[in-house]
């Protein structure tokens, strides 16, 4: 009986390896099949989200329970990327190239401040990533309280491709004795972001 448990467990230990590569390749395989889909896909982008702070990983964020901001308050917002292409580097990498213009909108639609190239990334890896997200913070000033929209123009440069989403913010009135703009324009909104 001892022998034929000895003989049972040697026989599992001798096929481990090959299922593993066998695994492995049916991994390898599936992955491409990915890559191949992400590749047809548009540009797009899913689970926009304003949090407490920068992500700290993909999908690894606090999402925050009001979308009201006192001026100066830093806005964060978390966005998965998905759809853009790579370009060869030559040196056995590829990158992710995105860029975001960022645009405030009035209640009305009207574009009150602008920022171009808000965002520019170069993504680097041996690998054809399947999973990006971006942070994008963006703080403003002396505009005037009410109902507004970041209006994000996301541009893969590798793909040729654009997107464009909006997150709607309210921006409530600052502290007694600050000074807020009628006329507000581009210097008075900042921001900076975060890609990987």
């Amino acid at each position: 009986m001892l022998k034929l448990a000895a003989a049972l467990a040697l026989g599992l230990l001798l096929t481990a390896p090959a299922a593993a590569e066998s695994s492995l390749n049916a991994y390898d395989a599936a992955h491409q099949a990915l890559v191949s889909i992400f590749e047809d896909l548009p540009l797009s982008v899913r689970n926009v989200t304003l949090t407490e702070a920068p992500a700290t990983g993909y999908g690894n964020y606090t999402p925050r329970d009001s979308s009201d901001f006192k001026p100066g308050e830093k806005i964060h917002v978390y966005v998965e990327v998905l759809g853009y292409g790579w370009h060869d580097n030559g040196d056995g990498t590829q990158s992710e190239l995105l860029d975001a213009d960022l645009n405030l909108l009035n209640a009305t639609g009207q574009t009150v401040a602008s920022q171009a190239k808000f965002l520019s990334a170069n993504i680097k890896s041996r690998e054809h990533l399947l999973e990006t997200f971006l942070t994008l913070d963006a703080t403003l000033t002396s505009f005037q309280p009410g109902a507004y929209k970041l209006q994000y123009v996301l541009h893969d440069r590798a793909a040729n491709k654009d997107v464009t989403f909006e997150v709607p913010i309210t921006l409530l009135p600052g502290e007694a004795g600050s000074a807020a703009s009628s006329a507000p324009d581009s210097e008075q909104a900042s921001g900076s972001s975060t890609a990987q």
